[in-house]
């Protein structure tokens, strides 16, 4: 979670102080969605992955919009579960570093999606969803997350720490 949300502060960060302008003629390439792949998101993508790896948490790959397949990082940390080849519980995280990139060039709010689910990779299998959200960046950078059956809304403050909101769970 700590390694999600300093990736996401980083990436504020460089957003609060990206160029704007035509942003359409940095197109890098069309990404497997169909959508026009640009510098920024690549930048926000590796910001994103700098984060994975400096991480404590056992992730090992990702998939990312703008990769065309799954992503290994080879890396063990934890011990404690049966997967794996060492018994380490594995995880792999599934995110789009920059949805809406193209709204830049209108100041308009863009954000970071992703899930993070249990690995099993002698079976290559994902297991189960452990931890899924979003992050909005805009005049305010707001989290919202779920970890197992809790959703909240945290918000980016002055501090640079995200900062609880409020609990977001609908009542059954």
């Amino acid at each position: 979670n700590i390694m999600l949300e300093k990736a996401f502060k980083e990436i504020a960060d460089y957003l609060r102080c990206a160029k704007y302008g035509n942003m359409d003629d940095l197109t890098t390439f069309i990404n497997s969605s169909g959508d026009s792949v640009k510098d920024i998101d690549i930048i926000c993508q590796d910001i994103i992955i700098k984060h994975i790896k400096l991480s404590a948490i056992n992730i090992v790959g990702y998939i990312s919009e703008e990769t065309k397949t799954f992503v290994p990082i080879n890396r063990k940390y934890l011990k404690t579960k049966t997967y794996g080849n060492n018994g380490d519980i594995e995880y792999i995280i599934a995110f789009d570093p920059l949805d809406g990139s193209s709204n830049m060039a209108s100041n308009i709010n863009t954000g970071t999606i992703y899930a993070l689910y249990e690995y099993d990779s002698i079976n290559c299998t994902i297991k189960n969803i452990i931890k899924a959200g979003y992050c909005l960046y805009g005049p305010a950078t707001l989290l919202v997350e779920t970890h197992y059956d809790n959703t909240v809304l945290k918000q980016l403050g002055a501090n640079g720490e995200f900062m609880f909101c409020k609990n977001l769970n609908i009542k059954e």
